[in-house]
């Protein structure tokens, strides 16, 4: 019977890599809910900068138009302080894949020595196998002969 004696490292291995892939997968999902708030922004502005021509061509109270101008204002500090959260989340989640793939390395390391220890099992079985075998052969060949 097989048995790996760093199994207990990969099963650790693996779990860290799952660990892993929901952080990175956590991070990424933030990434895009902070995208699309962005875009949300962005068009809201293009709305109301719509809205402020169409204010312009007819007569309005220069108030209206001011307090308009100041919101639009308003959120494009909005959009940029958006932007800078977005590239903080595409740092960190880039931070996360990086560790994910450094997890999946290890965990495939201690694989393929898991691999390689079983054909060597199973090599030195099958040599086994065939020196009984031999020797099953021997002794009948010799119980003959006498």
């Amino acid at each position: 019977m097989f048995k790996f004696r760093l199994q207990a490292v990969l099963e650790y291995r693996t779990i860290l890599e799952e660990r892993m892939l929901l952080r990175f997968s956590e991070a990424t999902r933030r990434l895009d809910e902070e995208k699309n708030r962005l875009g949300l922004l962005i068009k809201e502005r293009f709305n109301l900068v719509a809205a402020l021509k169409n204010l312009q061509e007819n007569a309005t109270p220069v108030e209206k138009i001011v307090m308009l101008v100041r919101y639009i204002e308003a959120l494009q500090e909005k959009e940029n302080l958006q932007r800078d959260i977005i590239l903080e989340i595409a740092a960190e989640v880039e931070e996360k894949r990086k560790d994910l793939l450094e997890s999946v390395q290890k965990r495939k390391m201690i694989e393929k020595l898991k691999d390689k220890n079983l054909e060597d099992y199973q090599r030195s079985l099958a040599d086994y196998d065939r020196k009984v075998m031999d020797e099953m052969g021997i002794t009948r060949f010799g119980g003959v002969k006498s």
